[in-house]
Formats: C-alpha cells, structure tokens, sequence
C-alpha cells in the first residue's frame, strides 16, 4: 500500500548553518521550498498489519548535499519523523531545500534510533529483538532503508521507497497423518529460532552487514490458526547471516516434549528475504522433519533446506504426556547426567493401593527412592495428588504422606536437583527418554520395556536372547527331549530355555539376573500374593488379570517335551524360570501363573522341562 506523507514544516532558521560537521567547509543555508516526501514499503507482509508502517513506527531521515556523503557533511542528520493516527509522518523541527540549485541525495531508514549513522562512518548499529511476541518488538525488529539520489529543490513529492534488509522466518507445523490438527492447536507449540545474530553494523555505501554479534534465542511473533491443513502464524525477523552446519535453528516444545532442529549444510539468511519453515510431525515422537523452503513475497530469493530434529532438554516435563509404552521408567536427563527418575508404578499397601506416577531424584547415578513425589494417583478425582513417598530397601514397603492438589501436570528441577512441581525463575535444561534395557550380544541387539514394582525393576517382558552373554550362539532346538542346552521359540513372540541353557553360560544381561528366589519372595509378598496384579494379556479368566504392576505376564504356556498352553483341566499357565539364591546358572524350581487361581505356584525342574525366563536388574 502506498502512502504520501507530504512535510510541510514551517520556517526553523532560514540562514542556520545546518548541520556541519567540518566548520571548515562551505555553510550550507536553508532555502524556501519544503522538502516533501513520500513513503512505501516494498512488500508490507513483514509488517504486523496491512499497512506499510504502524503508528508510532519512526523512520530517520539524512539528506546530502552533493559531492557530500555520509562520513562527511550532512545537511539534514537523522531527524525523525513518527507516524501518527492520521497516516502522517510528523516531526518537530523544520526541513527545507538548500538554498540555490544543489543536487541532494536523500537516505532514510527505518526503525529510527537516536545515535543513526556514526559520525564519520556510512555505517549504522543494527539489532533485533530476541522476543518478538509483540507488535511493537517485531515491527521494531524489520530494518528497512530508502534512497532518491540527484534530487533538486522541487514542489514535487519525493518518492521514497523502502527495501528490506533483514530476513523474514516464518514457522508453520505440518501434522501429518498421525496426528490430530485441532489437539496440536489447542497444545499451543511454543518456537524458539535458535542462536541467531542480534546485532550487526549496515554500511549505506556497500549495502552490506558486518560485524555481527550477540547471538541469541528469538521468540517468534503471532499466534498459530489453521490454515490450509497445517499450523500456521509465527513469524521472526533476523540479520542475514551465515549458520554454520550444525547449527540448531529451531526448538519446538509440544506438551512438555523439546525437539531441536539442526542444518546438515550452511544455511545462508539473505538480506530481504524470506523463509517458509515447514516442520513435518511424523508418526514416532522421537524425530520431526523440518524443511526449509523459499518464499518470495517481494524480498528476493532464498535456497531450500532439509533439516531434522531430534528431542532435547527444556525447561520442564509434561507429565500427561508419558505414555510408558516404551517403559514403566522414564530418565529425566540433564547435561548429559540422570537427574531424576519417573515411573508408572502400583503402590500396594495398607493404607494406599493404587496406580500412580511418581518422580524421584537421582544423584550420582543413584535413585533416591527415600524422596518419592507422587505426580498423580491414577483414577483419583480428589485433590490427594502431590503426595511424598518414602522406600525402606530392606522391607521393600514405604511410608506414605498423602498430598492435597490436583494432579501435578509440570516438573521443574532445580540446579541441586530439587524437584519442585511449580516453574521457578532459573529451572536446569531437562529432557526425558523411556528406560530401556538395550542388551547387545554380537551381533544382536534385543531391547527390554523395565517395570518398577515395590523396590524392584523387572524386565517387562520375557528374554528373547538367542545367544548366551558372551555372544556365542545357544543352540536352537525343537523340542526338549534331551537335556542339550537349547532354547525353543514356537513363534515369533515366545522363548523357552532348559535348565541346562541356563547351567551352560551366564544368560542374564549385563547388570541383570535371571530371578531367584528370594527375587521371586519378594515380589509374592508385595503383591499380597494376588498374581492377578502380574498378569497380563487374554486367557486368564474375569478378574483374574489386571496387570496393575505392569508386569505383564502373559499365559505363553510351557515345554513340557512339547509346547502346551493349557493343561489336562483346560487351565491356562505361564511358567518362569526360578534360580537359586547363591547361584545364579543353577534353576531351584520353577513358578507359574494359572487361570485355576491367583497364586503363585511352584512347579518342577525336570530337565525336559522348558520355561520362560524374567530376570531382575541386580
């Protein structure tokens, strides 16, 4: 849109010395003939509305008498002129022609600053702001320059237009087909650009930006809407500039979840140019595609870029969305260090049976699991949530404190690993992974889900290994009859083992044991002896399994020569594996889950007997 702003000024100093920076060069005096001016910007989508400039917006504006350039004389130096409500720009002092015939060259830009062009210099400090959240700091961030060269004294307007020298990002989120556009809009992403330049110096001769510094994270302008299938609204404005690969340019935090977005090339931000930044949501959580294409919206062009993202630390955790699919435990890691711990846990006591999420500190490697904070008990409407839970190792029970809020939704830990439920000024960068168990042997690599139960930390489903500890191979058998260490596999989701597999070589992971038991004990009392608490999956009959513990024993049969699911009664079983205490490759007996009742039973140890294995983190 364009705009003519015509200055009319009244008489300042009709034979002033104007603005002489050398008082050893010719004076310079005022004529009669105002100086009138009028104003457009190039393209008017870097502004926050429809119209050029804003109110308030203020351009500076210097005018040269010829040969006179801007390190020298300057008969009109950085006066400033403010848009008002009437679409003018005004000013206080008086600005008219040279007196006589003089050519004049008119340079202006915009936003005004009181310090301008530094005297004896072309060059001019630059910056942007590093929050842009609001109008006037995203408009105060655009660095626009005008120039009319060879202009003498006339009645007519001088058209001055603006050209953009900054570089406009602008951030959209496409959510694919795994993810719900109206639920991503209502989590409100919050975007930060990453890294960037703040301030620089702009020489009017070169048009070049140099001496750039100050790097920080920008807050984008806007607010997200749906437009055409993605989420769109935020935008920024940056010095150009050159970010070295690999640069983080973006980081995007949905619910709690922080995604970094790093170049794999030098990406180059040129001067009046602007960025469509796409960021593609995929089905895994873990990993966001970013593409960075041009968008030319009367700026010039700029090159397209692919970059992905990986999730990183923020300043919280959002604890609805864990979904423990992965895992029963979360780590909480900061700087490379587990700083706490979160798990999906039942508590089963006297006082407290429930479900719930708690979080606990962990210092040196070590849980703390004395300084347990209950996050939410899961199903609890009261405001009971916030409670503290206290582990005796020894007992594997725990005193409980009940808590008096709602569900707690946020965690934020402080730099000494306090955890504390409200945001604090200066909280560490955190992030959050699933713990698993990665067990690697040779050339396979099998990963485990983990359960907290009580005390302990289980495997949350049963030992895939085809191969013993040390990587060598065990050997693969389709039946049990002989007493050969071997393992069975009926189907791609069950194993079996002999006693004398688990007599021939270490089997457990690194760090992990095959249960013994005392393991086995332990758990039985926790639970009160109420295995529907650990059994997972169908087949087990009404309220005979609720897998409340997580546990997730599911009726997987045995061998018994050959692979049966049921026995002669139609009941159906799930058989472990049970060593001794004092030897680890020595099976004791075996236990097993049934349909018939809801203990837990003991069962043979018949060399023909082939058995399931859950092994215990040591």
């Amino acid at each position: 849109m364009r705009h003519y702003i015509a200055l009319f000024l009244s008489l300042f100093s009709l034979f002033s010395c104007v603005n002489q920076l050398d008082k050893e060069e010719e004076t310079i005096e005022q004529g009669t003939i105002p100086i009138n001016i009028s104003t457009r910007v190039q393209s008017s989508k870097t502004r926050v509305t429809n119209t050029s400039f804003d109110v308030d917006d203020a351009i500076g504006l210097y005018v040269l008498v010829q040969p006179a350039t801007l390190e020298e004389t300057r008969y009109i130096d950085n006066t400033k002129f403010t848009y008002n409500s009437s679409q003018l720009f005004v000013n206080e002092e008086s600005i008219f022609y040279p007196e006589g015939n003089k050519s004049c060259n008119f340079i202006s830009y915009f936003p005004y600053t009181n310090e301008g062009v530094k005297k004896g210099t072309n060059k001019i400090d630059v910056s942007i702001e590093k929050d842009q959240s609001s109008p006037q700091a995203f408009s105060s961030s655009t660095f626009m320059v005008a120039k009319a060269t060879n202009i003498t004294a006339t009645e007519e307007t001088i058209d001055l237009l603006f050209k953009h020298k900054f570089t406009r990002l602008n951030i959209q989120i496409n959510p694919g087909k795994y993810y719900d556009l109206n639920e991503l809009l209502t989590a409100n992403p919050t975007v930060r650009i990453k890294g960037i330049n703040t301030k620089a110096s702009y020489d009017f001769v070169t048009n070049k930006i140099s001496e750039q510094d100050t790097p920080e994270d920008i807050i984008p302008y806007g607010s997200w809407s749906i437009v055409d299938n993605v989420l769109s609204g935020k935008s920024a404005i940056a010095i150009p500039q050159t970010l070295q690969a690999p640069h983080t340019i973006i980081e995007l935090i949905i619910d709690g979840k922080v995604y970094e977005c790093k170049i794999k090339d030098d990406f180059i931000l040129s001067s009046g140019s602007a960025e469509d930044i796409t960021i593609h949501l995929s089905a895994s959580t873990q990993v966001v595609e970013v593409s960075i294409n041009p968008s030319i919206e009367g700026w010039g062009e700029a090159n397209p870029n692919e970059i992905d993202a990986e999730e990183v630390s923020g300043p919280s955790i959002h604890i609805p969305s864990l979904s423990f699919a992965k895992s029963n435990v979360y780590k909480v890691i900061s700087q490379g260090k587990q700083v706490a711990e979160i798990c999906k846990e039942y508590l089963c006591s006297d006082i407290l049976n429930s479900q719930a999420i708690v979080i606990y500190p962990v210092q040196n490697g070590q849980t703390n699991l004395a300084k347990g904070l209950i996050c939410q008990l899961i199903n609890e409407t009261k405001q009971v949530h916030g409670g503290e839970i206290e582990w005796n190792k020894n007992t594997n029970t725990f005193i409980y404190q009940e808590g008096n809020s709602s569900a707690i939704d946020y965690i934020y830990i402080t730099d000494n690993n306090e955890i504390s439920t409200t945001e604090i000024s200066n909280p560490i960068q955190i992030y959050h992974l699933p713990d698993i168990l990665t067990d690697t042997r040779g050339s396979e690599t099998i990963t485990y889900p983990i359960v907290k139960i009580g005390t302990q930390y289980w495997m949350r489903s049963n030992l895939k290994a085809t191969k013993y500890a040390d990587g060598t191979d065990i050997t693969k058998g389709e039946n049990f009859k002989t007493v050969v260490a071997k393992y069975c596999q009926p189907n791609a989701f069950y194993y079996f083992y002999n006693s004398a597999a688990i007599a021939h070589k270490p089997l457990a992971p690194q760090s992990w044991r095959i249960g013994n038991e005392s393991d086995w004990e332990i758990l039985n009392k926790y639970i009160d002896n109420n295995v529907s608490l650990i059994k997972g999956g169908t087949f087990w009959g009404e309220d005979k399994a609720n897998n409340l513990t997580g546990f997730n024993g599911v009726a997987t049969g045995l061998y018994n020569e050959v692979h049966t699911y049921q026995d002669a009664n139609k009941n159906w079983f799930a058989f472990y594996w049970c060593t001794e205490n004092s030897n680890p490759q020595l099976t004791l007996h075996s236990l097993y889950l049934s349909s018939h009742n809801n203990a837990l039973n003991t069962g043979s140890n018949k060399d023909v007997l082939g058995a399931c294995i859950r092994c215990i983190k040591e």
